[in-house]
Parts: C-alpha cells; sequence; structure tokens
C-alpha cells in the first residue's frame, strides 16, 4: 500500500470547511532552492491544485480569497502523484497573515492553522512509521488516534476540532465528546460535526443506565472465594473509583488493561481505586487474567457472562466498558480508554 494511500485512511474526508463568507488569505512561504513550483489544494485527495505558484529564490506567496476556515494545503507534490516524498502543510484560510516554510514543513499564523499542521505533520510521520514497521500496525494506528484526540481536545475553541472529530468520534468518552460538542463551539453547527452528534446520540444511548452525574446504583456480586460484596464498600467513600467491567476472553480489554494498570499505580496513593467487575463464565481464566495482568484491585464477577447481574444494571452491551465515580458516587464519565482515563486522572489528582 502506498504511503499516500495510507495517509488518507487517515484524513478520509475532504476538509474544504466551507463557510458562506470569503476572506483574502494572505500566505508567504519558503521553499528548497531546487523547488520550482509550489501548488495549493482544498483538498486532502490532492487531485486538484486551486493555484500553481512559481517560486523565485525559494520564495513565494499566495494571495487569494477563500471560504472562510477552509482548510488549505501547501504542497511540492503535483496534483494526482504520489505525494509521500513530497513536503505538505496545511493551514486554515483566516484574516491572520500566514508564513509557510515548506521545507522545514513549518506553518506560522492563527493558532488554528499551527496547531492544525502540527497535528497532520504528527500523521504523515505515523504513516511513514508504519511502511517501515514489519510485525503489524497497532502501534502507529494508536499513536495517530492519540495525535488527532490531543489536536481535538486542545483546541475547543477553534475550527480544529472540525477536521479530526468525525474520524476519532468512537474512541472519545461520553464525557469528552459532550465536551467536543459543546453547542458553545465555534464549530457546533458546522455539517462536519453531524456524524459526531450521532455517535454522542448512540453513546449516551448505550450508556443510559451510566448518565453522567448520577449517582451509581448498588448491587451485590462475589469475589473469587465466592463471598459477596456490595459495590457500595468501595464506591462513595470519599475516593475516585472506576469501576472496570471486562473478561478474559476479551482481546480489546486486555490490550486496555495495562493502561488502567499503570494509571492504578500511579494515582492510588493518592486515593483512587478500582474494581474490576468480570464477564467471564469459568472462573480459572478469569484469575489467571488477574494475575497475569497485575490487576491488583478487588475483582467481582457472579461467572454469569453477559447475564452478570453487572450487565443488566448498567446496560453494558460490550466491553471493555466503564464508569468513573467521584468522592460521592456519582459518575464523572464512562468507558474511559487509551489516554483519556490518564488525561482525566492527570486533571483530578494532578501529575
Amino acid at each position: 500500500m502506498k504511503k499516500k494511500t495510507i495517509l488518507l485512511c487517515l484524513l478520509m474526508a475532504s476538509v474544504g470547511l466551507l463557510q458562506a463568507q470569503n476572506v483574502k488569505v494572505n500566505v508567504s512561504g519558503t521553499a528548497a532552492d531546487n523547488t520550482r513550483m509550489v501548488y495549493l489544494y482544498d483538498d486532502m485527495r490532492m487531485e486538484m491544485a486551486i493555484d500553481s505558484i512559481a517560486t523565485r529564490n525559494g520564495k513565494w506567496t499566495f494571495n487569494q480569497e477563500r471560504p472562510l476556515n477552509s482548510l488549505l494545503l501547501a504542497s511540492t507534490a503535483k496534483p494526482q502523484t504520489d505525494s509521500s516524498q513530497e513536503n505538505t502543510v496545511v493551514f486554515f484560510a483566516d484574516e491572520t497573515v500566514t508564513t509557510v516554510l515548506l521545507d522545514d514543513c513549518q506553518v506560522t499564523g492563527s493558532r488554528q492553522s499551527t496547531e492544525a499542521n502540527r497535528a497532520f505533520q504528527g500523521l504523515v510521520n505515523c504513516a511513514r512509521s508504519s511502511m517501515q514497521q514489519q510485525n503489524g500496525s497497532v502501534d502507529w494506528k494508536m499513536k495517530a488516534l492519540s495525535i488527532m484526540r490531543t489536536a481535538v481536545m486542545d483546541n475547543l475553541d477553534n475550527m480544529v476540532p472540525v477536521v479530526f472529530t468525525q474520524l476519532i468520534a468512537d474512541a472519545l468518552s461520553v464525557g469528552e465528546l459532550s465536551r467536543v460538542l459543546s453547542p458553545s463551539a465555534p464549530y457546533f453547527d458546522h455539517p462536519y460535526m453531524d456524524g459526531p452528534k450521532k455517535t454522542l446520540e448512540r453513546m449516551k444511548e448505550n450508556a443510559k443506565k451510566r448518565p453522567l452525574g448520577a449517582r451509581f446504583t448498588d448491587l451485590t456480586i462475589n469475589d473469587a472465594d465466592g463471598k459477596p460484596h456490595r459495590l457500595s464498600e468501595w464506591c462513595g467513600k470519599g475516593n475516585y473509583v472506576l469501576v472496570d467491567f471486562w473478561a478474559s476472553w476479551c482481546g480489546p480489554c486486555l490490550r486496555e488493561m495495562p493502561n488502567v494498570v499503570a494509571n492504578y499505580k500511579k494515582y492510588h496513593e493518592k486515593g483512587f481505586n478500582v474494581v474490576g467487575i468480570s464477564f467471564d463464565k469459568q472462573k480459572e481464566p478469569w484469575l489467571a487474567a488477574v494475575k497475569k495482568l497485575g490487576m491488583d484491585w478487588p475483582q467481582l464477577s457472579d461467572l454469569k457472562g453477559w447475564e452478570s447481574i453487572a450487565g443488566q444494571t448498567y446496560g453494558i452491551r460490550s466491553i471493555p466498558a466503564n464508569m468513573l465515580l467521584d468522592e460521592y458516587g456519582r459518575i464523572v464519565d464512562v468507558d474511559l480508554r487509551d489516554e483519556a482515563l490518564g488525561e482525566t486522572l492527570k486533571r483530578i489528582y494532578g501529575e
């Protein structure tokens, strides 16, 4: 697979963020000495340039009216060619004077332009790294997801989330996606947010028995020795608790568990706790996974699989799933995974 094709898999949609108003775009740029032409695009597919600019002594300029907040690409790649070995940057059409250093793939201008280009360059590097991997592509895909998540969550006051949210909405927690889709966000009414809004509705429906702000529903379930315990033994007792729904037969659960373990070790001394509820049916593989993964927190299971009382109580239809409870037992967020869990705990406990 060509690197360009891989990058297009990461950025599938055209990102012409069309608005009614046009603005004058003022860009000055530099390129390597051997660069003769710079091409401007308004589509990630880079099939047709909106302008081609001859360089003079490695310098070029672009001054045109474009739709406000549309995303533009400046590249040394000709239209409809493999751009993987060429330099490309992205920036927004806004009223901020923009400088493009194509030889270094750097952009200075509005915050939304510099942040969008920072994320784009990270994704380009991920795509290139993927071609060098011989044993799968999980690492670079996870890194790409992390780059886009950071770009979205760090730029809720500008248009950057429009570019990436539709690609990562399913990977965000309900709380995160709710923050992204705040009605006060400048991009809230943008048509590219329609898909994420539907995703959020689906997430809330799936988690309707775990509504944000509600107090947890108590239940009784056995530990590994068959001794019954209530969630209220740990939850609502003055500390934050992650109630983690998982199973030893669940591949995504096992891949996520080292992240939970790392955050438990980092924040447990500050009061953070985890209560694991397994959807296993057999005791041996459940306890073997607990030991192998170093899950040093309370573990509960009624060994009824999907018929578990926990699944019925909280409407769990897929795992991994979780809910983070505050010191009063109120649900802070649900389905925190990957960096989302660590970032949330960092906001609570600090570094």
